[in-house]
Parts: C-alpha cells; sequence; structure tokens
C-alpha cells in the first residue's frame, strides 16, 4: 500500500507485522531496494507493506523500518539487510 506520511502511525498501530520503505523516486538505494520488498511483499504472509515517499532531502530516504505488534524491530538500508529484516519477521 502506498501511505502518506501521517497515515504510518496508524497502520503500525493496526498491525502485527509492518514494514514501511522511506523512498525517493531519484534516490539510488531506493531504487536498488524496492524491487526486493516488492517480491517479498506478495511471499510474506501476515506482514502489510508499505511505501512512503519521502522529500527530496529527507535523511529517511532508503531506509525500511519494522514493526512487530506495534514496536519498533530494525531498520535497513540495503537490499540484502532488508531481506534479513524481514526473515527476522518471519520469525516473531
Amino acid at each position: 500500500c502506498t501511505l502518506y506520511p501521517d497515515q504510518v502511525d496508524q497502520v503500525i498501530a493496526a498491525g502485527k507485522n509492518v514494514v514501511v520503505f522511506f523512498y525517493h523516486p531519484s534516490c539510488n538505494l531506493s531504487r536498488k531496494v524496492q524491487p526486493v520488498l516488492e517480491r517479498l511483499c506478495t511471499r510474506v504472509k501476515n506482514t502489510v507493506f508499505c511505501q512512503v515517499m519521502c522529500g527530496k532531502n529527507d535523511s529517511q530516504k532508503g531506509s525500511v523500518k519494522a514493526y512487530h505488534d506495534s514496536n519498533f524491530i530494525d531498520e535497513a538500508s540495503s537490499a540484502e539487510k532488508v531481506r534479513n529484516l524481514v526473515d527476522k519477521l518471519r520469525l516473531l
């Protein structure tokens, strides 16, 4: 799902496993991470995958944050770390 920044807290509060991808279309890191998340979101059950487009200079762009039962679990900023982060969620 695509969210606006002000909707993120509502989704985190309502979901069990939530993966939020903060991206910007011109960010090289975002372009590398996005296809990984798109593949994972079709394979991982009981997890909500969301993306939030950041401003061009936003420090969060290119990062992925994971939550379990509304609690922050971890953050990743590379494709490999994103895969590991989602694997960690599967174990919870």
